[in-house]
């Protein structure tokens, strides 16, 4: 799993899908059915890079069925939310806002404010795909919140990216480029560790 994630973040997702299934098949063999989850999961991951959206949902509905019979809850409303994001993508509205309120409930309950902040920040895409812009921005100002309260810079570069975007299709110029550099700040603290690196 750790070499498949390693080749994802480097924009390889038919290695990472590679080492993915090689993960799954090893999990299967020794019979460990949380890892198996965990491989399920990667793989929807990586076939959504792709563009197999398809496939995206039935490894990660296979994923979701593992962790509900491990009683899994945490895993069980990433397993929610990972299928909502699919589902947003085909625009597949009434689907998704079924399992995003599911995983938002679930997130809730658990105190969960990491997949708390997944759920809101696609909540915000739902909206947008869907031309609620005012809506959009309530749910992204929502997952920013918790976001930084996190304290993930990658995810706060990622909220700030889509409200940019999001100001942009209100045609609000001035809060789209705000938004935009304050996602180029919080980038640059990603990257600051290797930035300054002694060679």
């Amino acid at each position: 799993n750790l070499m498949g994630w390693a080749h994802l973040r480097q924009s390889r997702s038919q290695e990472a899908l590679v080492a993915f299934e090689h993960s799954l098949r090893l999990c299967q063999g020794t019979g460990s059915r949380e890892q198996e989850s965990w491989a399920l999961n990667n793989l929807g991951v990586a076939y959504l890079r792709m563009g197999e959206t398809e496939k995206a949902i039935d490894a990660h509905q296979a994923s979701l069925t593992i962790r509900r019979e491990l009683g899994l809850r945490l895993e069980e409303g990433r397993s929610l939310h990972n299928i909502a994001e699919v589902l947003v993508s085909q625009g597949h509205w009434r689907q998704a806002d079924k399992h995003l309120r599911d995983s938002e409930s679930i997130a809730r309950d658990i105190g969960d404010q990491i997949g708390l902040s997944y759920a809101m920040f696609t909540r915000g895409q739902w909206e947008k795909g869907q031309a609620r812009l005012e809506q959009a921005m309530s749910a992204y100002r929502q997952s920013l919140a918790l976001r930084r309260a996190i304290g993930s810079e990658a995810l706060v570069a990622e909220t700030h990216w889509a409200m940019s975007d999001t100001y942009r299709w209100m045609g609000d110029w001035l809060q789209a480029a705000q938004h935009a550099e304050k996602a180029a700040e919080a980038w640059r603290e990603v990257v600051k560790p290797w930035a300054t690196r002694e060679e």
